[in-house]
């Protein structure tokens, strides 16, 4: 679907009405409030479109951001820039509830070495890199339809798609180059059990496929190096090559939901996921390059109560995810990594007239372990959460209101070690960088301030947000600086 089909379809899914006077609900849009308790918001099961209590809106924006800073993982851009627009809708349509975005970005990443693929990061170890790195424009696009229709008084489906394409170049020799597209289909039902009882369930499946190209566009015979690991790889001189990675991931969730009276509400998720992607590298004559496999499960538990004009949520949430990376030389498994989150959440939110605020509190604990067992490094970081965001907006004149965010976070290592007792050339560049970005004692900051004028059919608004993040450890040094500005449009039925 060409984009500007899509735009055109999220103007319709709004309907652009004439605002009277702003309803409660949509602040749940302008302020990123939380929404009373739901399987969409909280597990993105489709068929939860229905019980969402937002208002029929539109929001469409333009955004530029741009990061940079010394404090960064070794495969990460020293810079990035980057320009984007974004369009969505929420809408009734007879019993039908539907909700569409668009989102476009273009990046311009300075500064980035030992990653040609679309995101060196992602956890797949199979990555293609060369020693030049460089300046990087990149062009993504994400679609996603997600529709829900009541089929009885009891029983709602739903369904989400979503479709992501991309392409990405290096503007210096031997000028990699990646495109890749990803498609995802989640259909979803919920049944009522009785007033006070529901439960939901959804199934998922995605297709993705990233086509990675090197040294058409050289004049020289540069060192390809197939990273296999924590610091394993292999490298050898290529004129042209090709590098086709294919992934196929399932999922699934369960949430069960109850009213334990009035105004308290208990939702309980699960969900489980599975992906593996393996590649084949070459043009007439090709090879397996790898096949790597995760696993993650996770569980979210929200207690809310509501009140007049207020809203309490409690939120007890754990994550295990694992990762195997199977060599595509010694034909074994070669890398394995963990993680694991355990946090609790509480939230408090209300409403006094156009007066709205939320005060948040956030401890979590974080494990995480690699291991490489063909040059046997590994290494274990346990860390402590913990932060606060506030939330506030007021008006300040008939037309114009204003509202701040603040998050302030910080991360203490309770734990660490490391070894790399059989070191490669990428050890000291990649490995031991990585493992001291990642273990580093840090803080983080983020600000967001910015004015909402009331049109006569919306509102506008324009933001800046900094997000800062410095290191409090000796083995890390620099920092790491964000910074945006926003102006979107909003609509809202009355």
């Amino acid at each position: 679907m060409k984009p500007c089909y899509l735009i055109g379809l999220l103007g319709w899914l709004a309907g652009f009405p004439a605002l009277a006077q702003l309803s409660d609900s949509s602040l749940y849009v302008r302020n990123r409030f939380l929404v009373p308790v739901n399987t969409w918001s909280q597990a993105r099961n489709p068929a939860g479109l229905l019980e969402v209590p937002m208002p029929d809106y539109s929001r469409t924006g333009l955004h530029v951001l741009r990061q940079a800073g010394a404090y960064r993982r070794p495969q990460q851009a020293g810079e990035n820039r980057q320009a984007g627009f974004h369009s969505e809708g929420l809408k009734r349509l007879n019993n039908w509830r539907l909700q569409g975005s668009f989102e476009y970005q273009k990046h311009e990443d300075r500064d980035q070495r030992w990653g040609n693929t679309a995101n060196p990061l992602s956890g797949n170890p199979f990555v293609w890199a060369d020693e030049f790195g460089g300046d990087w424009q990149r062009d993504h696009i994400h679609l996603q339809l997600a529709a829900a229709y009541p089929l009885t008084a009891r029983w709602r489906l739903g369904l989400l798609t979503q479709y992501q394409v991309g392409q990405g170049a290096r503007l210096n020799t031997p000028k990699p180059f990646y495109r890749f597209r990803t498609i995802a289909l989640r259909p979803g039902v919920q049944w009522a059990l009785s007033e006070q009882t529901w439960v939901g369930g959804w199934m998922a499946y995605q297709s993705s496929r990233e086509e990675n190209q090197v040294g058409y566009y050289s004049s020289q015979n540069p060192q390809l190096y197939r990273l296999r690991g924590y610091g394993s790889f292999d490298r050898s001189s290529v004129v042209t090559s090709d590098l086709l990675t294919t992934g196929n991931a399932w999922s699934g969730g369960l949430q069960v939901g109850k009213h334990l009276t009035r105004t308290r509400t208990l939702l309980v998720s699960v969900t489980l996921h599975q992906l593996q992607e393996q590649g084949l590298e070459g043009i007439s004559t090709t090879r397996w390059n790898g096949r790597y496999t995760q696993r993650k499960g996770t569980v979210l538990a929200e207690l809310e109560r509501r009140a007049t004009n207020q809203l309490q949520r409690l939120s007890l949430s754990g994550t295990y995810q694992s990762g195997d990376g199977e060599d595509p030389v010694f034909q074994a498994i070669n890398v394995r990594t963990s993680h694991q989150n355990l946090g609790l959440t509480w939230t408090r939110q209300g409403q006094h007239g156009l007066k709205s605020r939320q005060f948040q509190g956030k401890i979590f604990y974080q494990g995480q372990s690699i291991q490489n067992i063909l040059n046997q490094t590994s290494w274990v970081i346990d860390q402590l959460e913990a932060g606060g965001r506030v939330i506030f907006r007021r008006p300040v004149s008939s037309r114009w209101s204003f509202f701040t965010e603040s998050d302030l976070t910080g991360f203490y290592t309770l734990a660490s070690q490391y070894q790399a007792l059989r070191p490669t050339e990428l050890t000291s560049l990649l490995v031991t960088p990585d493992f001291h970005h990642l273990g580093a004692h840090r803080a983080e900051l983020e600000t967001e301030l910015g004015l909402d004028h009331r049109l006569r059919k919306g509102f506008l608004r324009i933001s800046g947000r900094v997000w800062f993040q410095q290191p409090l450890s000796s083995t890390a040094s620099g920092h790491r600086l964000l910074t945006s500005l926003t102006l979107q449009f909003f609509n809202y039925a009355q």
